[in-house]
């Protein structure tokens, strides 16, 4: 399969249309997988490398590092917390028809 960009959100549908648009993209290094629940990226990280986590703000540092991912960013309204990489959830995303 390549390379994983794995996300993560609390809002299941952010997560979804995240990876239906960037999988669109045809130079992307990745492949990039939603996970609905934290239980299924858990299960998926157990037996498969997760190189990229965009990851909720609203899950605890001690479980994101359990995930064991390569690079992690945090997916936030505002302040990620000490240490922790983080991108507006809010980016405008131009749309190609």
């Amino acid at each position: 399969m390549g390379r994983v960009m794995a996300v993560y959100d609390v809002d299941p549908f952010y997560a979804d249309r995240f990876a239906d648009t960037v999988n669109q993209r045809e130079k992307l290094p990745f492949t990039v997988m939603a996970f609905t629940t934290l239980e299924r990226l858990k299960t998926y990280a157990k037996e498969h490398a997760v190189d990229l986590l965009l990851i909720s703000s609203a899950v605890p540092k001690e479980e994101v590092e359990a995930i064991g991912a390569a690079r992690v960013v945090t997916l936030a309204d505002g302040d990620t917390g000490a240490g922790r990489v983080g991108v507006s959830q809010h980016l405008q995303v131009p749309v190609q028809q």
